[in-house]
């Protein structure tokens, strides 16, 4: 496969997500140095850079609809717009997060970002507005109707969040999964009381994953057990569309979901990997780690991407 470039002569690093456009020409990577100072690296062509940031964002989300757009997104609610104008301080308008607890989850979904925390609130903000709105499902403060299937009065963490056809998935604690059509909150039930840690939509499926290491599969009929026995012990913290396959990871492995069964991925990190996220292009599937960082053209041959901590 095509080399990809190892990380520039940098001091110690900790890496924290990693996410990448659909074609895969620009890869981006949350780090921060050893007096941990929060960095962005950003892999373009066969060059890395490296710029530092003013906080430390939860979450990153790449758009090139209608244009090449990256979001950082913070823990109170802190918004960073990059483009191909620069960057863009969006603020922290409205929300008043720092008193509910800090944010673990945002993204786009057509002209509208979403960002959840740990308190159970939701957020939206249309882009270009300058102020976030609270359209959490138990106290949000604008008129959000809650259908369907009974919502707890009192919700704790939302842990992710999940772009799918019939809107915004949030999924988190006590095996909470809520579904945002735009105007509705509407319970998804899934079969555990376990965090459930991330969830995805891939192929008309929608995938959600848990601490217990379980994953879970709704094809629109409701969530149900996708495995016959759960992950090893550590849980699963992402999962992720690649090459007609799906992929999840653990704190130590990456797996492959084959049938009703989870293949560990030789990944060539060894048995002190670290691993955790997972993001995908066209092309390329990343796993990071706090100290590893790895990619695939093909999800069966890796390449470890070498830094100074690796």
């Amino acid at each position: 496969m095509s080399h990809v470039p190892d990380l520039p002569a940098t001091p110690a690093l900790t890496f924290a997500s990693v996410t990448t456009t659909a074609s895969g020409d620009r890869v981006w990577l949350l780090a921060e140095d050893a007096d941990g100072a929060p960095l962005l690296l950003q892999l373009r062509g066969d060059t890395w850079r490296c710029f530092a940031l003013p906080w430390h964002p939860v979450a990153l989300h790449a758009t090139t609809t209608p244009s090449l757009a990256l979001y950082l997104f913070g823990a109170e609610a802190e918004l960073l717009l990059a483009d191909r104008d620069g960057w863009h301080d969006l603020g922290d308008t409205g929300s008043r997060s720092g008193a509910r607890g800090i944010m673990r989850s945002g993204l786009r979904l057509g002209d509208t970002l979403y960002l959840a925390g740990m308190s159970g609130q939701v957020y939206r903000r249309e882009v270009g507005a300058p102020a976030w709105e609270e359209i959490s499902p138990v106290t949000g403060t604008i008129d959000v109707s809650r259908a369907g299937a009974s919502i707890p009065d009192w919700l704790l963490g939302i842990e992710a969040l999940c772009a799918t056809p019939g809107g915004v998935l949030a999924v988190g604690f006590d095996g909470i999964a809520l579904l945002f059509d735009g105007d509705a909150w509407h319970r998804r039930i899934v079969p555990t009381a376990s965090t459930l840690n991330a969830a995805a939509h891939i192929d008309g499926i929608t995938y959600a994953c848990d601490q217990d290491g379980m994953v879970y599969a709704d094809r629109g009929d409701g969530f149900v057990p996708a495995l016959d026995a759960p992950a090893p012990a550590g849980g699963l913290w992402s999962v992720t569309g690649f090459a007609g396959q799906v992929f999840l990871a653990g704190p130590r492995r990456v797996h492959r979901l084959a049938g009703r069964t989870l293949e560990p991925v030789d990944t060539g990190l060894g048995p002190d990997a670290t691993c955790g996220g997972l993001s995908a292009s066209d092309t390329l599937l990343w796993s990071v780690g706090p100290q590893h960082l790895a990619c695939s053209h093909d999800g069966i041959r890796w390449q470890r991407i070498g830094h100074a901590s690796a």
